[in-house]
């Protein structure tokens, strides 16, 4: 998985990077066709510390956000949504196989 981190009214730290990194790299055991992720990080109004990542997977792009007073805290929140949304996905793709697989037995 390629990962693109972009800052806006922030330095993106090594550490910030590191940490995202070790992150992202979680959701891979969920969802193993994520070719690409971007992560975006934002900080506005001093308090105001804001994440957005776009996952591009082979069946289409799985966006998320969050917003709080700490950027890690942030990204733990956001990759928590994310996996939730991957683990959805990975569910409707395996009932759509089982359904498959169901009509081919049946004919």
């Amino acid at each position: 998985m390629e990962i693109r981190i972009t800052g806006r009214h922030v330095q993106v730290t090594n550490a910030m990077k590191d940490y995202v990194e070790k992150k992202l790299s979680h959701l891979e055991k969920y969802f193993n066709h994520i070719i690409e992720a971007h992560v975006i990080m934002d900080i506005e109004k001093k308090n105001r510390h804001r994440i957005e990542v776009v996952l591009h997977t082979n069946i289409g792009k799985i966006f998320g956000e969050e917003e709080t007073e700490d950027m890690y805290a942030s990204i733990d929140k956001v990759l928590e949504k994310m996996e939730v949304q991957l683990k959805r996905q990975k569910e409707k793709i395996q009932k759509h196989k089982l359904k498959k697989d169901i009509k081919q037995a049946e004919l």
